[in-house]
């Protein structure tokens, strides 16, 4: 199974891990895990891109681990042309979850610091 997990705050969408193979076929030719992968590594590389290298994401194919951090201090123009890359992977991600929910597990959680510190 692959989990996912989402990271959201007042800011949007803060960070994002998937790991683990969904498991839906045998390696090599997993169409689920195929397009969990691509939905996200296409997301790392537009952030990575359009931020000029600023943010990067972690790969870890031995793990199969794909993770993104979102910078505390990101500036809010490049935070918002990241944020459309993100909803739109989480589009995605939500899309494929539900339709092949024995393969995908998909957590959204929010972190929103002010809600944090009421």
């Amino acid at each position: 199974m692959t989990f996912i997990e989402i990271v959201e705050n007042s800011n949007g969408i803060k960070a994002i891990k998937c790991c683990g193979h969904t498991g839906y076929s045998k390696s090599g030719s997993d169409i689920v895990c195929a397009a969990v992968s691509s939905i996200v590594q296409t997301a790392m590389l537009g952030i990575e891109h359009y931020s000029s290298g600023k943010i990067k994401a972690v790969i870890n194919e031995e793990k199969a681990l794909l993770k993104i951090n979102m910078p505390d201090d990101i500036d809010v123009q490049l935070n918002d042309k990241c944020q459309i890359i993100l909803k739109t992977m989480k589009l995605g991600l939500v899309d494929l979850a539900e339709n092949y929910s024995d393969y995908i597990n998909l957590s959204v959680l929010n972190h929103d610091r002010r809600s944090q510190n009421d």
